[in-house]
Protein backbone atom coordinates (compact mmCIF):
# COMPACT_ATOMS: atom_id res chain seq x y z
CA UNK A 1 0.00 0.00 0.00
CA UNK A 2 1.43 3.48 -1.18
CA UNK A 3 -0.05 6.80 -1.02
CA UNK A 4 1.90 9.57 -3.56
CA UNK A 5 0.94 13.09 -4.53
CA UNK A 6 -0.38 14.11 -7.80
CA UNK A 7 2.73 15.64 -9.42
CA UNK A 8 1.08 16.90 -12.42
CA UNK A 9 1.15 20.68 -10.80
CA UNK A 10 0.76 23.36 -13.96
CA UNK A 11 2.28 26.85 -12.74
CA UNK A 12 1.12 29.87 -14.96
CA UNK A 13 2.91 33.04 -14.76
CA UNK A 14 1.22 37.02 -15.38
CA UNK A 15 4.16 39.24 -15.55
CA UNK A 16 4.61 42.68 -16.93
CA UNK A 17 8.06 43.45 -16.84
CA UNK A 18 8.88 47.68 -15.76
CA UNK A 19 11.38 49.84 -16.86
CA UNK A 20 12.18 53.48 -15.49
CA UNK A 21 13.23 56.01 -18.27
CA UNK A 22 14.87 59.38 -17.60
CA UNK A 23 14.51 62.73 -19.92
CA UNK A 24 17.99 63.89 -20.22
CA UNK A 25 18.03 66.50 -17.66
CA UNK A 26 20.61 70.19 -18.43
CA UNK A 27 22.94 69.20 -15.36
CA UNK A 28 24.61 66.56 -17.53
CA UNK A 29 25.07 68.48 -20.07
CA UNK A 30 27.08 66.97 -22.92
CA UNK A 31 28.56 63.61 -20.42
CA UNK A 32 27.17 60.33 -20.38
CA UNK A 33 23.09 59.92 -18.91
CA UNK A 34 23.17 57.96 -15.45
CA UNK A 35 20.75 55.86 -15.23
CA UNK A 36 19.11 53.51 -12.63
CA UNK A 37 16.29 50.66 -13.91
CA UNK A 38 15.71 49.54 -10.22
CA UNK A 39 12.68 51.28 -9.55
CA UNK A 40 12.11 51.29 -5.69
CA UNK A 41 8.53 49.55 -6.34
CA UNK A 42 9.44 46.84 -8.72
CA UNK A 43 5.57 44.67 -9.91
CA UNK A 44 6.07 41.49 -8.83
CA UNK A 45 5.28 38.55 -10.91
CA UNK A 46 2.02 36.83 -10.20
CA UNK A 47 2.20 32.50 -9.50
CA UNK A 48 -0.96 30.86 -10.46
CA UNK A 49 -1.68 27.48 -9.22
CA UNK A 50 -4.92 25.20 -10.02
CA UNK A 51 -5.84 23.26 -6.71
CA UNK A 52 -3.51 20.30 -5.54
CA UNK A 53 -5.53 16.83 -6.67
CA UNK A 54 -7.52 15.61 -4.04
CA UNK A 55 -5.91 12.92 -3.10
CA UNK A 56 -5.64 10.80 -0.02
CA UNK A 57 -1.94 11.88 0.70
CA UNK A 58 -0.96 15.18 -0.44
CA UNK A 59 2.74 14.90 -0.39
CA UNK A 60 5.31 11.94 -1.48
CA UNK A 61 7.75 11.82 1.52
CA UNK A 62 10.59 9.27 2.23
CA UNK A 63 13.18 11.81 4.29
CA UNK A 64 12.75 14.97 2.30
CA UNK A 65 12.83 18.07 4.88
CA UNK A 66 11.41 20.82 3.71
CA UNK A 67 9.94 23.46 5.60
CA UNK A 68 8.14 26.78 5.67
CA UNK A 69 7.65 29.67 7.82
CA UNK A 70 4.78 30.62 6.34
CA UNK A 71 2.46 31.96 9.16
CA UNK A 72 -0.78 32.36 6.54
CA UNK A 73 -3.91 33.84 8.27
CA UNK A 74 -6.70 32.41 5.45
CA UNK A 75 -6.84 28.79 5.98
CA UNK A 76 -9.31 26.39 5.94
CA UNK A 77 -11.52 25.55 9.13
CA UNK A 78 -10.02 22.03 9.16
CA UNK A 79 -6.48 23.50 10.65
CA UNK A 80 -8.37 25.86 12.89
CA UNK A 81 -7.36 24.24 16.45
CA UNK A 82 -9.84 24.74 19.15
CA UNK A 83 -8.27 27.73 21.67
CA UNK A 84 -6.32 26.63 24.79
CA UNK A 85 -7.89 26.37 27.85
CA UNK A 86 -5.44 26.94 30.70
CA UNK A 87 -7.30 24.36 32.92
CA UNK A 88 -7.73 21.71 30.21
CA UNK A 89 -6.55 18.06 31.58
CA UNK A 90 -5.27 17.61 28.13
CA UNK A 91 -4.78 19.50 24.93
CA UNK A 92 -3.63 17.19 22.44
CA UNK A 93 -1.83 13.46 22.29
CA UNK A 94 1.78 14.30 22.73
CA UNK A 95 3.19 15.29 24.92
CA UNK A 96 -0.02 14.03 27.44
CA UNK A 97 -1.57 16.39 29.97
CA UNK A 98 -2.65 19.74 30.18
CA UNK A 99 -0.88 23.63 29.39
CA UNK A 100 1.67 23.08 31.98
CA UNK A 101 2.89 19.27 31.04
CA UNK A 102 2.66 20.46 27.24
CA UNK A 103 4.80 23.97 27.95
CA UNK A 104 7.68 21.71 30.59
CA UNK A 105 8.16 19.56 27.30
CA UNK A 106 9.65 22.37 25.60
CA UNK A 107 9.06 21.07 21.61
CA UNK A 108 9.85 24.59 20.38
CA UNK A 109 9.37 24.15 16.26
CA UNK A 110 6.23 21.60 14.34
CA UNK A 111 9.59 19.20 13.82
CA UNK A 112 10.62 18.48 16.87
CA UNK A 113 7.21 17.43 18.65
CA UNK A 114 6.48 15.05 15.53
CA UNK A 115 9.86 13.43 15.58
CA UNK A 116 9.50 13.00 19.25
CA UNK A 117 6.07 11.72 18.90
CA UNK A 118 6.48 9.48 15.96
CA UNK A 119 9.58 8.09 17.91
CA UNK A 120 7.44 7.29 21.13
CA UNK A 121 5.33 5.91 18.96
CA UNK A 122 7.53 3.43 17.44
CA UNK A 123 9.04 2.44 20.10
CA UNK A 124 8.87 -1.64 20.64
CA UNK A 125 7.44 -1.90 23.40
CA UNK A 126 4.29 -0.05 22.94
CA UNK A 127 3.71 -1.56 19.28
CA UNK A 128 1.56 -4.03 18.68
CA UNK A 129 3.03 -7.68 19.72
CA UNK A 130 4.91 -8.56 16.05
CA UNK A 131 4.96 -5.13 14.99
CA UNK A 132 7.93 -3.14 14.16
CA UNK A 133 8.22 0.56 12.14
CA UNK A 134 10.46 3.08 11.36
CA UNK A 135 9.51 6.49 10.24
CA UNK A 136 10.66 10.08 8.08
CA UNK A 137 9.32 13.32 8.37
CA UNK A 138 8.52 15.25 5.21
CA UNK A 139 7.10 19.01 4.85
CA UNK A 140 5.85 21.32 7.49
CA UNK A 141 3.53 23.53 6.50
CA UNK A 142 2.32 26.41 8.32
CA UNK A 143 -1.35 26.86 8.20
CA UNK A 144 -2.40 29.83 10.70
CA UNK A 145 -0.68 31.43 13.38
CA UNK A 146 -0.39 28.57 15.81
CA UNK A 147 -0.73 25.84 13.52
CA UNK A 148 0.88 23.79 11.27
CA UNK A 149 0.21 20.24 9.24
CA UNK A 150 3.44 17.95 8.69
CA UNK A 151 3.86 15.47 6.64
CA UNK A 152 5.16 11.78 7.36
CA UNK A 153 5.84 8.52 6.28
CA UNK A 154 5.64 5.06 8.33
CA UNK A 155 7.33 1.93 7.23
CA UNK A 156 6.67 -1.79 8.22
CA UNK A 157 8.31 -5.08 7.15
CA UNK A 158 6.29 -5.02 3.98
CA UNK A 159 4.84 -1.94 3.44
CA UNK A 160 4.93 1.97 3.40
CA UNK A 161 2.38 4.69 3.61
CA UNK A 162 2.66 8.37 3.98
CA UNK A 163 0.24 10.62 6.47
CA UNK A 164 -0.39 14.44 8.08
CA UNK A 165 -0.58 15.07 11.61
CA UNK A 166 -1.81 18.08 12.79
CA UNK A 167 -0.12 19.96 15.85
CA UNK A 168 -0.78 23.26 17.50
CA UNK A 169 1.33 26.07 19.31
CA UNK A 170 0.06 26.74 22.78
CA UNK A 171 2.17 29.39 24.55
CA UNK A 172 1.23 32.87 24.63
CA UNK A 173 2.33 35.39 22.11
CA UNK A 174 5.31 36.55 24.48
CA UNK A 175 6.38 33.40 25.32
CA UNK A 176 9.09 30.90 23.41
CA UNK A 177 6.54 28.64 21.09
CA UNK A 178 5.14 25.29 22.20
CA UNK A 179 4.12 22.97 20.15
CA UNK A 180 1.83 19.55 20.71
CA UNK A 181 0.22 17.32 18.37
CA UNK A 182 -3.25 16.90 18.13
CA UNK A 183 -4.23 14.14 15.44
CA UNK A 184 -3.67 13.07 12.21
CA UNK A 185 -2.49 9.10 10.73
CA UNK A 186 -1.61 7.70 7.52
CA UNK A 187 -3.86 9.09 4.60
CA UNK A 188 -5.93 5.62 4.05
CA UNK A 189 -7.51 5.78 7.55
CA UNK A 190 -9.97 7.80 8.71
CA UNK A 191 -12.13 7.79 12.18
CA UNK A 192 -15.23 8.41 11.57
CA UNK A 193 -16.03 9.32 15.17
CA UNK A 194 -15.34 9.33 19.42
CA UNK A 195 -17.71 10.04 21.47
CA UNK A 196 -16.91 9.83 25.43
CA UNK A 197 -18.59 10.48 28.07
CA UNK A 198 -19.35 9.05 31.41
CA UNK A 199 -16.64 6.47 31.37
CA UNK A 200 -18.01 5.24 27.94
CA UNK A 201 -15.77 5.73 24.71
CA UNK A 202 -17.71 4.82 21.19
CA UNK A 203 -16.03 4.84 18.05
CA UNK A 204 -16.05 4.30 14.10
CA UNK A 205 -13.33 4.48 11.33
CA UNK A 206 -12.92 3.73 7.98
CA UNK A 207 -9.53 1.54 6.80
CA UNK A 208 -9.57 1.02 3.03
CA UNK A 209 -6.84 -1.17 3.17
CA UNK A 210 -9.00 -3.46 5.38
CA UNK A 211 -7.49 -6.18 7.32
CA UNK A 212 -7.93 -6.07 11.37
CA UNK A 213 -7.84 -2.75 12.84
CA UNK A 214 -7.02 -2.75 16.55
CA UNK A 215 -7.65 0.40 18.95
CA UNK A 216 -5.64 1.55 21.91
CA UNK A 217 -6.81 3.97 24.35
CA UNK A 218 -4.75 5.65 26.48
CA UNK A 219 -5.03 8.13 29.69
CA UNK A 220 -4.58 11.40 27.82
CA UNK A 221 -3.40 13.13 31.26
CA UNK A 222 -0.71 10.44 32.36
CA UNK A 223 -0.66 8.55 28.76
CA UNK A 224 -0.99 5.44 30.46
CA UNK A 225 -2.76 3.12 28.73
CA UNK A 226 -5.90 2.12 30.64
CA UNK A 227 -8.21 -0.28 27.15
CA UNK A 228 -8.28 -1.88 24.18
CA UNK A 229 -10.68 -3.06 21.15
CA UNK A 230 -10.89 -4.38 17.99
CA UNK A 231 -13.04 -3.51 14.56
CA UNK A 232 -15.22 -0.66 13.75
CA UNK A 233 -17.44 0.03 15.47
CA UNK A 234 -16.91 -0.35 18.78
CA UNK A 235 -17.82 0.61 22.78
CA UNK A 236 -15.66 0.46 25.55
CA UNK A 237 -16.83 0.70 29.21
CA UNK A 238 -15.85 1.87 32.14
CA UNK A 239 -13.01 4.02 32.16
CA UNK A 240 -11.80 6.50 34.42
CA UNK A 241 -10.05 9.69 33.04
CA UNK A 242 -10.71 12.95 32.14
CA UNK A 243 -9.70 12.88 28.38
CA UNK A 244 -8.44 9.79 26.25
CA UNK A 245 -6.51 8.95 23.33
CA UNK A 246 -7.17 6.81 21.32
CA UNK A 247 -4.87 5.10 19.18
CA UNK A 248 -5.58 2.86 15.87
CA UNK A 249 -2.99 0.23 14.42
CA UNK A 250 -3.44 -2.21 11.55
CA UNK A 251 -2.15 -4.94 13.07
CA UNK A 252 -2.71 -7.70 9.94
CA UNK A 253 -3.70 -7.29 6.51
CA UNK A 254 -5.38 -9.56 4.53
CA UNK A 255 -2.30 -10.89 2.84
CA UNK A 256 -1.51 -11.66 6.87
CA UNK A 257 1.46 -9.29 8.01
CA UNK A 258 1.18 -6.28 9.51
CA UNK A 259 0.92 -2.79 7.22
CA UNK A 260 1.64 0.74 7.78
CA UNK A 261 -1.50 2.00 9.10
CA UNK A 262 -1.59 3.73 12.24
CA UNK A 263 -3.64 7.26 13.56
CA UNK A 264 -4.30 8.64 16.74
CA UNK A 265 -6.48 11.39 18.45
CA UNK A 266 -7.71 12.74 21.51
CA UNK A 267 -11.05 13.42 23.34
CA UNK A 268 -12.11 15.09 26.28
CA UNK A 269 -15.17 13.55 28.92
CA UNK A 270 -17.82 14.87 27.20
CA UNK A 271 -16.91 15.80 23.97
CA UNK A 272 -17.53 14.11 21.09
CA UNK A 273 -15.24 14.91 17.48
CA UNK A 274 -15.71 13.81 13.77
CA UNK A 275 -13.82 12.92 10.66
CA UNK A 276 -10.07 13.07 11.73
CA UNK A 277 -7.51 11.86 9.78
CA UNK A 278 -5.28 12.87 6.82
CA UNK A 279 -7.70 12.96 4.52
CA UNK A 280 -9.17 15.58 6.28
CA UNK A 281 -6.20 17.56 6.37
CA UNK A 282 -5.05 17.54 2.73
CA UNK A 283 -7.24 20.94 2.09
CA UNK A 284 -5.90 23.33 4.29
CA UNK A 285 -2.03 21.15 3.74
CA UNK A 286 -2.22 21.88 0.04
CA UNK A 287 -3.37 25.55 0.40
CA UNK A 288 -0.59 26.45 2.37
CA UNK A 289 1.36 24.50 -0.11
CA UNK A 290 0.32 26.44 -2.81
CA UNK A 291 1.27 29.72 -0.71
CA UNK A 292 4.42 28.42 -0.01
CA UNK A 293 4.74 27.44 -3.77
CA UNK A 294 3.64 30.82 -4.59
CA UNK A 295 6.14 33.07 -2.70
CA UNK A 296 8.98 31.15 -3.40
CA UNK A 297 10.92 32.02 -6.53
CA UNK A 298 10.32 29.89 -9.88
CA UNK A 299 14.28 29.73 -9.70
CA UNK A 300 16.24 29.03 -6.50
CA UNK A 301 19.34 27.63 -8.47
CA UNK A 302 22.75 29.55 -9.23
CA UNK A 303 24.02 32.71 -11.15
CA UNK A 304 27.11 31.23 -12.13
CA UNK A 305 28.19 34.28 -14.02
CA UNK A 306 28.65 36.30 -10.88
CA UNK A 307 30.23 33.57 -8.72
CA UNK A 308 33.27 34.25 -9.52
CA UNK A 309 33.61 37.69 -9.31
CA UNK A 310 34.57 39.89 -6.06
CA UNK A 311 31.97 42.44 -4.89
CA UNK A 312 31.83 45.37 -6.99
CA UNK A 313 34.46 43.47 -9.80
CA UNK A 314 33.03 43.60 -13.57
CA UNK A 315 33.09 41.40 -16.34
CA UNK A 316 32.39 42.08 -19.66
CA UNK A 317 30.19 40.09 -21.57
CA UNK A 318 29.52 42.08 -25.23
CA UNK A 319 30.76 44.81 -26.68
CA UNK A 320 29.74 44.98 -30.42
CA UNK A 321 29.62 48.60 -31.88
CA UNK A 322 27.67 50.97 -29.16
CA UNK A 323 26.64 48.51 -26.87
CA UNK A 324 28.47 47.10 -24.10
CA UNK A 325 27.05 44.55 -21.42
CA UNK A 326 28.96 43.72 -18.07
CA UNK A 327 27.96 41.47 -15.35
CA UNK A 328 28.86 43.60 -11.56
CA UNK A 329 29.34 41.28 -8.67
CA UNK A 330 27.38 43.78 -6.02
CA UNK A 331 26.95 47.43 -5.51
CA UNK A 332 28.40 49.51 -2.84
CA UNK A 333 25.34 51.78 -3.08
CA UNK A 334 23.32 48.48 -2.24
CA UNK A 335 22.67 46.77 1.09
CA UNK A 336 21.97 42.97 -0.04
CA UNK A 337 23.54 40.79 -2.10
CA UNK A 338 22.78 41.92 -5.61
CA UNK A 339 23.38 40.98 -8.60
CA UNK A 340 24.16 44.24 -11.45
CA UNK A 341 24.61 44.70 -15.04
CA UNK A 342 26.57 47.59 -16.36
CA UNK A 343 24.86 49.23 -19.97
CA UNK A 344 26.31 51.35 -22.39
CA UNK A 345 24.04 51.34 -25.52
CA UNK A 346 22.94 53.55 -28.39
CA UNK A 347 24.85 56.40 -27.57
CA UNK A 348 24.07 56.24 -23.59
CA UNK A 349 26.78 55.38 -21.36
CA UNK A 350 24.26 54.04 -18.37
CA UNK A 351 26.89 54.40 -15.39
CA UNK A 352 24.17 53.74 -13.03
CA UNK A 353 24.22 49.56 -12.66
CA UNK A 354 20.75 48.14 -13.36
CA UNK A 355 20.86 45.55 -10.09
CA UNK A 356 18.42 42.99 -9.03
CA UNK A 357 18.21 40.73 -5.45
CA UNK A 358 18.14 36.89 -6.05
CA UNK A 359 14.37 36.88 -5.45
CA UNK A 360 14.00 39.25 -8.79
CA UNK A 361 16.54 37.01 -10.74
CA UNK A 362 14.64 33.50 -9.21
CA UNK A 363 11.34 35.06 -10.36
CA UNK A 364 12.85 35.90 -13.81
CA UNK A 365 11.70 39.55 -13.08
CA UNK A 366 15.36 40.79 -13.12
CA UNK A 367 14.92 42.58 -16.43
CA UNK A 368 16.31 46.22 -18.39
CA UNK A 369 14.96 48.05 -21.23
CA UNK A 370 17.67 51.22 -22.13
CA UNK A 371 16.55 53.28 -25.38
CA UNK A 372 19.29 54.56 -27.39
CA UNK A 373 19.86 58.60 -27.46
CA UNK A 374 18.45 59.29 -30.28
CA UNK A 375 14.99 57.07 -29.27
CA UNK A 376 14.90 54.70 -32.30
CA UNK A 377 15.53 51.99 -30.47
CA UNK A 378 15.71 50.26 -27.36
CA UNK A 379 17.77 47.53 -26.09
CA UNK A 380 15.87 45.11 -23.93
CA UNK A 381 17.10 42.15 -21.90
CA UNK A 382 17.38 40.48 -18.65
CA UNK A 383 19.73 38.25 -15.74
CA UNK A 384 18.79 34.99 -15.36
CA UNK A 385 19.83 31.99 -13.79
CA UNK A 386 21.60 28.88 -14.67
CA UNK A 387 18.31 27.16 -15.23
CA UNK A 388 17.26 29.28 -18.28
CA UNK A 389 18.42 27.78 -21.59
CA UNK A 390 16.54 29.68 -24.16
CA UNK A 391 14.44 32.85 -24.68
CA UNK A 392 11.91 32.73 -27.58
CA UNK A 393 11.15 35.82 -28.84
CA UNK A 394 7.36 36.19 -30.33
CA UNK A 395 8.90 37.21 -34.26
CA UNK A 396 10.30 33.49 -34.06
CA UNK A 397 13.81 34.93 -32.53
CA UNK A 398 15.74 32.71 -30.61
CA UNK A 399 18.51 34.16 -28.33
CA UNK A 400 21.14 31.53 -25.83
CA UNK A 401 21.67 33.25 -22.65
CA UNK A 402 25.45 34.48 -22.47
CA UNK A 403 27.00 34.71 -19.05
CA UNK A 404 23.27 34.81 -16.97
CA UNK A 405 22.32 37.57 -19.51
CA UNK A 406 20.33 37.81 -22.31
CA UNK A 407 19.28 40.85 -24.65
CA UNK A 408 17.96 41.49 -27.83
CA UNK A 409 17.82 45.44 -29.77
CA UNK A 410 14.00 46.30 -31.22
CA UNK A 411 12.46 49.17 -32.25
CA UNK A 412 11.57 51.68 -30.17
CA UNK A 413 7.60 51.43 -29.41
CA UNK A 414 7.45 47.71 -30.12
CA UNK A 415 6.26 45.73 -26.96
CA UNK A 416 8.02 41.77 -27.50
CA UNK A 417 6.77 39.15 -25.62
CA UNK A 418 9.73 36.78 -24.83
CA UNK A 419 8.88 32.90 -23.35
CA UNK A 420 12.16 32.06 -21.07
CA UNK A 421 12.28 28.30 -21.10
CA UNK A 422 14.01 26.29 -18.51
CA UNK A 423 16.19 22.90 -18.63
CA UNK A 424 13.32 20.93 -16.97
CA UNK A 425 10.53 22.10 -19.65
CA UNK A 426 8.95 24.79 -17.35
CA UNK A 427 8.24 28.26 -19.35
CA UNK A 428 7.19 31.87 -18.25
CA UNK A 429 6.30 34.39 -20.51
CA UNK A 430 7.38 38.15 -20.10
CA UNK A 431 6.52 41.74 -22.35
CA UNK A 432 9.28 44.35 -23.28
CA UNK A 433 9.44 47.35 -24.99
Amino acid sequence: MTTSLDNDIRTAFSRQAERTTIDPAAEFGDGPLRLSFDPPHRQRPRMLMPALAAAAAALTVGGLVLVSELRARHTADVADAPSVAASAQAIGVFPAGGLDAVTAAGFATPESVVEAFLADRTRPEVLPVGYTATYSIGTTMRTGDDTAIVAFNLTTLNDSGDGLLLVQQVAAATEPERWVVLNGGIATFTIDQLDYSNGQLTGSFTNSIGGVTDTYVYDAVTGEQIATASGSPFTIDGLDAAAVSVRFWNTVADGGYPIAVFAEAGVNDGDSVTGLGAETLQPAYSEALQAAEASRPFFDGPISAFGGLEPGQTANVVTAGEMVLDVVSGDPAQTELVYCVGIEFGGRDYFANTCFNAADVGSLDGNFAADSLDGSIVLVGGVVPDAITEIRADDGTTITPKDNIWWQVIDAGRQVTYTLVADDGRTADITLG
